[in-house]
């Protein structure tokens, strides 16, 4: 067997079993539902499709764990597999798009967000959407092989091979970033914020306001009155939870998706309890705040804004995925239209804005 590195850096065989939590988050995953993860990246410049397509060759090579698919076996099995793709197999996982308007590129990036990503194949994407002044680059991959933040760790490998490999070739567009007016798809414009618990406090307040029954967002009082303490709180619980390949489950979940069945069986139960129970049943991980981060995906070596967001699977529907670059804020909000129409996510999103400047007090 060929020892290869993990994308969260375990050191692993060329084929590995699923986790329990990988492996029902494929049990979950759906054409009309995909569980993608999805980082979008506005450069100022205009990139160079082949040397985005070596640069994203190069860490294809360097990161066997980077090109794992499910492996091909009789569904019967009782535990589904990765295995480990050819270093030069990289069919379709880089995509190039045009947009005109920015309208054109708010209907590209919700196209994209309902794109299934065959795990047959791939479980990464990558789309180049070349625009008339700047393009935008769009990274998604699949939630049963990665988490936010090793996907933010690909981004950032793919943009510093572009950076490396283009070097001190000109741009044929501006350097400046300009801002996005729309979201369609729920990404705010960027806010400022201070404080560790500032955008959990937001989404309770939220909660307060709308009609319905509130979810409390709580942290004892000790931990909130110092940002350190609540982040390093919160850090403490993650890395239990990854050393614990079942942490993130509950008892019926970790049923679900141990080896009692065979895959055949253990899918179509699921879903089908997810089905009859979602209220009781449903992922509530309604923020994903990947934190501050030092060393951000870039292609022309300068700043760029980013926005992140996760699967936002129904009855829940909602999602705001957050990260902070340089001092600022980036929010997304990914929402399902069974949910709400745009004039609602438009109010939500404004609604949580508001929050969030009350909380810092600073416009939102």
């Amino acid at each position: 067997m060929t020892a290869v590195r993990s994308a969260r850096g375990r050191a692993g065989p060329a084929s590995w079993p699923l986790t329990p939590i990988e492996e029902l988050d494929l049990y979950l995953d759906s054409a009309a539902d995909p569980s993608l993860i999805q980082l979008e990246l506005l450069v100022g410049m205009h990139l160079d499709v082949a040397i985005l397509a070596a640069a994203l060759a190069k860490v294809l090579a360097g990161d066997p764990a980077v090109r794992r698919h499910l492996e091909a076996t009789s569904r019967w099995r009782r535990r589904l597999r990765w295995e480990t793709g050819a270093p030069g197999r990289a069919d379709g996982v880089l995509t190039v798009a045009r947009w005109r308007s920015p309208g054109q590129l708010a209907a590209l990036r919700e196209w994209v967000a309902g794109w299934p990503i065959p795990l047959c194949d791939r479980a990464v994407r990558l789309v180049l959407a070349a625009g008339p002044e700047h393009d935008v680059v769009i990274l998604q991959t699949h939630h049963a092989a990665f988490d936010g933040i090793s996907s933010l760790a690909l981004f950032t490998a793919i943009g510093a091979a572009y950076r490396e490999r283009a070097g001190g070739l000109p741009s044929s567009g501006p350097r400046a970033v300009p801002p996005l007016t729309t979201r369609p798809f729920g990404t705010t414009d960027p806010a400022r914020a201070r404080g560790a618990d500032c955008i959990p406090r937001a989404l309770t307040r939220i909660a307060g306001r709308l009609p319905g029954a509130a979810t409390r967002i709580t942290a004892c009082r000790r931990e909130r009155a110092d940002p350190g303490r609540l982040l390093a709180h919160v850090a403490a619980q993650t890395r239990a939870a990854k050393r614990r390949p079942t942490a993130g489950l509950d008892a019926t979940s970790r049923l679900l998706a141990t080896g009692w069945a065979p895959a055949a069986v253990k899918g179509p139960t699921v879903r089908l309890a997810r089905y009859l129970a979602a209220p009781l049943c449903t992922d509530t991980a309604l923020l994903s705040n990947l934190g501050v981060i030092s060393c951000p995906p870039s292609f022309s070596g300068g700043t760029e804004p980013l926005w992140f967001s996760g699967p936002a699977r129904m009855p829940r529907g909602l999602g705001v995925g957050a990260v902070t670059i340089a001092g600022q804020l980036y929010l997304c909000v990914h929402y399902r239209h069974a949910l709400l129409d745009p004039d609602a996510a438009a109010d939500f999103t404004a609604l949580y804005c508001e929050a969030l400047g009350e909380l810092t007090g600073s416009p939102a």
